[in-house]
């Protein structure tokens, strides 16, 4: 089983570009983001379930997991597809962000009239306003 985790704590201390999120960055043994092309590499075929880890200031885990997951090329900026919630602790927040494409502070992909990886200092797949994104 592969994971591709997000890179999280760096918060406003570091707002990777477009180009950074497309080949990866960070270091395996710590935080890092494996690279928008390889996630779509390994996700243009076969059936790719998704189970999305939590942790809180508590160090409690929470999960969600969908029944499939793919990121498209970089000419689709990278949209999100998603298959149906199947459950978990976490709830099902990411349903919403399905088929929407990627966004950095540098290109923004969302539908909103602001900015929104710059307004909430994080690429993600956004679309009009946070909803969710792990930080």
């Amino acid at each position: 089983m592969d994971s591709f985790p997000k890179a999280l704590g760096w918060g406003s201390r570091f707002l990777p570009k477009w180009a950074s999120y497309k080949q990866g960055f960070g270091s395996h043994m710590d935080e890092f983001w494996l690279g928008n092309d390889n996630i779509h590499k390994n996700t243009s075929s076969g059936i790719w379930e998704l189970r999305v880890d939590i942790w809180d200031f508590d160090n409690n885990l929470y999960f969600a997991k969908y029944s499939s997951f793919q990121i498209l090329d970089e000419a689709e900026q990278y949209r999100l597809i998603l298959g149906k919630f199947e459950g978990g602790s976490a709830g099902d927040s990411l349903s919403y962000h399905h088929y929407s494409k990627f966004s950095t502070y540098d290109q923004d992909n969302d539908v909103s009239s602001m900015n929104c990886a710059l307004q909430y200092k994080g690429a993600w797949w956004h679309i009009i306003a946070f909803f969710q994104t792990p930080k």
